[in-house]
């Protein structure tokens, strides 16, 4: 990436790895990234727009003809207001090469890990949705006798059809309705008996293909988005992190993570650096060590300590040693 704001924010790898074109731009509306399909979308060199404004690389229209892309556009007061982003289709130009492409973009909000907030666009272009579409009317018409609307379901069963098509799990809904599992199991077994489908893949392809665009979502239909129970993983996760804050909560563990900033250091000299008796010294670098925030290794007789992770970041799950 480059131009004069270009890289400001610290985007997680997996953004590199989608095969789908796409942009992200920053809270002041700056490109900071575009992958190959944006390029190709676009006619646009990453290396020459990253930086500059987006309504001024992108100019996209809505379907009128009329302009969408701007200064304080809609998905930025979304972004900033916090409220739920919608995908919205658009023509784009394609650069000094001429062309419109057709494609619907799917805004995603991204809180990048050094705390920038941008927004991912997504874009699909419009004859691949109407390829999507003809798919997911291949698996409504699936199961034999498939022609059922779903208009004997109740609001319940229509609220969880609703969530079904988010892809949430049963426990999830459960939780998310205050009821049991097994209740949403029996509503799901009454839901695919009115629908007359065999699974709920076919029951969730007809609840989409039945819906029409313009028409508004039940008003069960919940507007904040569900998150899952925490794992096991991520509650370990924020044990390590309790005990590093522990292991932080010295003012001379502070001074030694201050002065190995500056490169590995030996007992004697960060004794030198920060005062203090070399054994209380020793014994606060082994409460570091136990932390994983310092690194130990022997040198002859010496051993010479240096920072394993940054002291300001290791609070925040997914951020990475400093391992060379």
């Amino acid at each position: 990436m480059s131009g004069p704001h270009a890289g400001r924010a610290r985007l997680p790898a997996w953004l590199t790895r989608l095969a789908i074109p796409l942009w992200v731009t920053d809270q002041d509306q700056r490109l900071v990234y575009l992958n190959r399909g944006a390029e190709l979308l676009l006619n646009q060199r990453s290396a020459e727009v990253c930086g500059f404004r987006c309504y001024d690389v992108i100019r996209g229209r809505d379907r009128d003809g009329a302009g969408w892309c701007r200064r304080g556009c809609r998905l930025m007061q979304r972004l900033a207001a916090g409220t739920r982003q919608r995908p919205m289709h658009l023509q784009i130009g394609r650069g000094s090469g001429g062309g419109v492409s057709r494609v619907l973009v799917l805004p995603i909000p991204l809180h990048c890990v050094d705390g920038h907030e941008c927004l991912v666009h997504c874009a699909v272009p419009e004859d691949r949705v109407a390829r999507i579409e003809s798919y997911l009317r291949a698996v409504a018409a699936r199961d034999a006798g498939g022609d059922a609307a779903g208009d004997d379901l109740t609001s319940r069963e229509r609220e969880i059809l609703e969530l079904l098509a988010t892809d949430q799990p049963v426990a999830v809904i459960a939780d998310h309705l205050h009821v049991s599992a097994h209740t949403v199991r029996n509503h799901i077994q009454h839901i695919l008996r009115k629908l007359r489908a065999h699974s709920i893949q076919t029951a969730v392809a007809r609840h989409l293909v039945a819906r029409r665009p313009n028409r508004p979502a039940p008003p069960s239909e919940p507007t904040e988005r569900i998150h899952p129970p925490l794992s096991a993983a991520r509650r370990a996760t924020a044990a390590e992190r309790a005990a590093r804050a522990g292991a932080l909560a010295h003012p001379t563990r502070q001074l030694l993570l201050d002065a190995l900033a500056d490169g590995p250091q030996c007992v004697s000299q960060l004794t030198a650096r920060v005062g203090g008796a070399q054994s209380g010294v020793s014994r606060h670098l082994s409460v570091l060590r136990r932390a994983g925030l310092v690194q130990c290794h022997t040198d002859g007789s010496r051993r010479h300590y240096r920072l394993a992770a940054h002291p300001l970041l290791v609070l925040r799950p997914g951020v990475p040693a400093l391992d060379g």
